[in-house]
C-alpha cells in the first residue's frame, strides 16, 4: 500500500462518493480510537494510526474542495459555511461529512444549548446515528455534560472531539478550555457520578456556564 495515497488509506476508490469515503473513515476512527487502546501496549501505534487516518480524510476533503471550487467536481459536497451555529473555522467543510439529517440536528442542538434547553439538546444528540457520530457529536456531548456539571466527562469529550478533528480549532479551543479551567478548580470538577471534591452548586454553575459561554463565543467571567 501507497503510504502517501489518502484513499488507500482509507481504503476507498478515487472515485469513491462522500458517503462512502465518510462510512470508511468512522469505521476506522472507530477501530483505531485512541481511547480502544489506552491500557494496552498498542496505545501509541493506535495514536499514530489515527493521526494518520485523519490526514488521509482532511487530504481527501482538500482535494475535492479545490475540484469542486475549480469546477471539476470531485464529490465534494458543502461550501465555505454550512451554517454551522459557533463554527467560524470552515464549518462547511467539517459538517459535509455528516448525513443531511445530522447536520440539522447538530446545528438545532447548537441553538437549543445557546438558549439553555439542555434537555432537549441531549434528547436530540442521542437521535443522532451512529454512523454519523464523530468529532461534532462529541463536541456538543461535552457541552451538554459541562451543563449538567460533569466536568470531567465533558473534558474527555473535547479531546474525543480534537484527537478525531485536530484541525478545528474550534474544538481545540473548547478543550484547552476545559483543561484550563479543570486545572484551575480541579478539586470541583465532577463526573455523572458525583463524588468528592467541592459540593458548591454556585461555584460549579458559574464554571460551567463560562466555559459554555467562552466556547459558544461570550465569556461569562472575564478572569478566566
Amino acid at each position: 500500500m501507497n503510504q502517501n495515497d489518502p484513499y488507500q488509506i482509507l481504503g476507498v476508490s478515487p472515485q469513491a462518493d462522500d458517503d462512502e469515503i465518510k462510512r470508511a473513515y468512522h469505521e476506522l476512527a472507530r477501530k483505531y480510537h485512541p481511547d480502544r487502546y489506552s491500557n494496552s501496549d498498542f496505545a501509541e501505534l493506535a495514536k499514530e494510526k489515527m493521526q494518520a487516518i485523519n490526514a488521509a480524510y482532511e487530504e481527501i476533503q482538500r482535494r475535492r474542495a479545490a475540484g469542486a471550487s475549480a469546477g471539476t467536481g470531485g464529490g465534494y459536497k458543502g461550501g465555505s459555511d454550512a451554517g454551522a451555529y459557533g463554527a467560524p473555522n470552515g464549518g462547511g467543510a467539517y459538517y459535509s461529512r455528516y448525513s443531511a439529517e445530522a447536520q440539522e440536528k447538530f446545528l438545532l442542538i447548537r441553538s437549543c444549548l445557546r438558549s439553555g434547553n439542555v434537555t432537549e439538546a441531549e434528547r436530540l444528540l442521542y437521535e443522532v446515528a451512529e454512523i454519523d457520530r464523530g468529532a461534532e457529536w462529541y463536541f456538543l456531548l461535552g457541552h451538554i455534560q459541562l451543563h449538567k456539571g460533569a466536568h470531567m466527562d465533558a473534558q474527555h469529550s473535547f479531546e474525543t472531539a480534537y484527537r478525531m478533528e485536530p484541525n478545528n480549532n474550534e474544538y481545540w479551543q473548547a478543550k484547552e478550555r476545559a483543561n484550563q479551567q479543570a486545572r484551575q478548580y480541579g478539586a470541583g470538577y465532577n463526573t455523572t457520578q458525583r463524588g468528592g471534591g467541592c459540593d458548591c452548586d454556585m461555584c460549579s454553575t458559574l464554571i460551567c456556564a463560562d466555559c459554555c459561554c467562552e466556547c459558544m463565543g461570550g465569556d461569562l467571567i472575564p478572569c478566566c
